[in-house]
């Protein structure tokens, strides 16, 4: 299930489609067992109304999970373009060779940080990350060179602002794996099932078609809506890089002094 997670949409349409067969399901076998007895159907009305109960707080549970997820992505992205912001302000602390260069491989930087929350391909996304990691290795340098012959306050804030930068990147990485386990995924689905077989059995072919299908569909909503925030850069509810793309403009516009 966590692989199929990964796409909403496909998420929702094997949803759909398995809840619906097992309250077929459930109403074949109610059907083949016989008419049940009034204490039967009330046990029946019961497990089932426990049952949905379950589900509709574990869903919730996983629901109030991803948006977490989600809002700690929009976070970090947020603190990122922050971070470099005061980076590249305070390069102008550098001498003017090292503070031009050190502008140039973080206007690289920005780039390179927005394809990681626009690129889906997981080969693009190995080479943005070799490419960033690269990046950092030259950005060191400099700033350390510095630091070296000028031990001064100012310069360790220059230090801590690069620190900062290299930091949050890796917290952004760590958010986007940040991921609903598999077992709560394949946890949901045996439930759901559960569910709509109950329902199928405790109703064997007295419901309308489309009756029958409002558990099986309000479910695969949900997993719809779940497996979207949950996904870094895939479904209709992702963290775009707003504060990076601002910041790119900005800089585009007019470098800061």
């Amino acid at each position: 299930m966590g692989k199929l997670a990964d796409y909403e949409y496909l998420t929702f349409a094997v949803t759909l489609a398995v809840l619906w067969l097992a309250v077929e399901a459930g109403a074949w076998i109610a059907r083949r067992a016989g008419p049940k007895r009034k204490f039967e159907r009330g046990y029946l009305g019961q497990a089932t109304g426990a049952s949905i109960t379950i589900l509709a707080l574990i869903v919730g549970f996983s629901f109030s999970a991803a948006m977490d997820r989600y809002n700690q992505r929009k976070s970090y992205e947020q603190q990122e373009a922050s971070a470099i912001s005061s980076e590249y302000s305070l390069a102008r602390l550098l001498p003017a060779a090292d503070a031009a260069q050190m502008r140039a491989l973080l206007v690289r930087y920005i780039e390179l940080r927005i394809a990681f929350f626009e690129t889906a391909d997981r080969m693009e996304r190995a080479s943005i990350r070799a490419e960033r990691l690269k990046l950092e290795s030259e950005l060191w340098p400099i700033v350390e060179r510095n630091a070296g012959t000028s031990p001064t306050p100012i310069m360790g804030q220059v230090v801590a602002g690069l620190n900062a930068v290299t930091s949050q990147s890796g917290y952004s990485q760590a958010a986007a794996l940040d991921r609903i386990p598999n077992g709560t995924w394949t946890l949901m689905a045996m439930l759901a099932v559960i569910c709509c077989v109950l329902m199928g059995y405790d109703t064997p072919g007295r419901q309308p078609l489309m009756l029958r299908l409002v558990l099986p569909l309000i479910v695969a909503l949900a997993f719809f809506m779940i497996s979207s925030l949950d996904a870094q850069r895939r479904g209709v509810i992702r963290v775009h890089p707003e504060n990076l793309l601002r910041l790119q403009e900005d800089l585009k516009a007019g470098p800061k002094q």
